[in-house]
């Protein structure tokens, strides 16, 4: 039961709502919906083609300079118009939560592990730069066999 999901007392039990929100499950997070507004004001402020536009050039580049990694596996499509800001990668013996760990650990990286490839998934946002794109391409190169 969760934020919406309906009512509970001691005499009726479980009463769920009459509408979709039956289906809802947690508690809401309400800070992070109080920095949307202030967030979409700034996306606004920057042009919303200059936000796309860099997150699509930050992907390419992170693609780019994976594609030049022997054992690095991309599994997002090297295409924008068949991806987004999102690139799901893994390496072929090294378990995802070691390198999501050590990434954050030794090079403060975050990355998010993808159980369903044993991978992980880097966000390129419009925050993000070049050199962290280089420092992450780094940091991969420790877990290739030496060539």
């Amino acid at each position: 039961m969760g934020a919406g999901t309906g009512s509970f007392s001691d005499v009726d039990g479980l009463m769920p709502s009459n509408s979709a929100h039956r289906f809802e499950y947690g508690t809401w997070d309400f800070g992070r919906y109080a920095g949307l507004t202030p967030l979409f004001d700034w996306y606004d402020e920057v042009g919303w083609d200059s936000v796309w536009y860099w997150m699509a050039h930050l992907t390419g580049y992170l693609k780019d300079a994976l594609a030049d990694l022997e054992g690095v596996r991309t599994h997002t499509p090297k295409s924008q118009e068949e991806s987004s800001a999102l690139t799901t990668l893994s390496i072929p013996g090294v378990a995802a939560d070691r390198m999501y760990r050590e990434l954050w650990e030794k090079h403060r990286i975050r990355l998010r592990v993808v159980d369903e490839v044993d991978g992980n998934r880097v966000s390129t946002a419009i925050f993000n730069t070049e050199e962290e794109i280089d420092l992450l391409v780094r940091s991969l190169r420790d877990y290739l066999p030496a060539t």
